[in-house]
């Protein structure tokens, strides 16, 4: 789009705060990123990305750390429709495909009866949308999500299967409900 179809700073600004006093200060937040930039604050956020992995490195350096384990998300199963509503759900997700570090998950085991939500009620879209799923959750599957430094796919990889073949003869673990074939050796 041309600069005239592009929000102002203020109009984002206004928009921010609209949402923010309407309860809604997850989505609210969000907008920061949608502040017009120019090639010299892109590559700013370049400048910035780069010095975040390192720093990072540094970090797992200093505490001797080659893969990390984290929830993939912070909800079970959405219901359909819902992802709009939760904005930030998946951020633990997302912070490796920023850091450009190799990430996969494995479903590690179910959500027990009585593990399905403590949230109190809220004005938040966010928060209600994510009571709402928490709310008759119970049997649903929870991943785990494996990463590690830059090109060391093979650590993820290993550490999935390891937790894979931990989960699998556990009562609680999720499974799938059919073999898949084996190919012919």
């Amino acid at each position: 789009p041309n600069n005239d179809e592009c929000p102002s700073e203020h109009q984002i600004h206004v928009a921010m705060a609209a949402l923010r006093w309407a309860g809604q200060k997850r989505l609210g937040s969000l907008l920061d990123g949608a502040l017009p930039a120019t090639p010299d604050a892109y590559f700013e956020r370049l400048g910035q990305r780069t010095e975040l992995v390192f720093e990072v490195l540094q970090q797992w350096d200093a505490a001797q750390v080659d893969v990390v384990l984290s929830p993939a998300v912070a909800l079970p199963a959405y219901l359909h429709g819902e992802s709009a509503n939760l904005p930030d759900a998946s951020a633990d997700s997302q912070l490796y495909n920023l850091l450009g570090f190799p990430a996969g998950t494995v479903p590690f085991t179910r959500i027990a009866a009585g593990e399905e939500s403590d949230r109190p009620d809220s004005k938040d879209p966010a928060d209600r949308a994510a009571r709402r799923i928490e709310q008759g959750s119970a049997g649903l599957p929870v991943g785990v999500q494996v990463a590690a430094r830059p090109w060391r796919e093979d650590l993820v990889l290993a550490a999935m299967a390891a937790l894979e073949r931990h989960a699998r003869d556990a009562a609680h673990a999720p499974h799938t409900p059919v073999e898949p074939p084996v190919a012919p050796s």
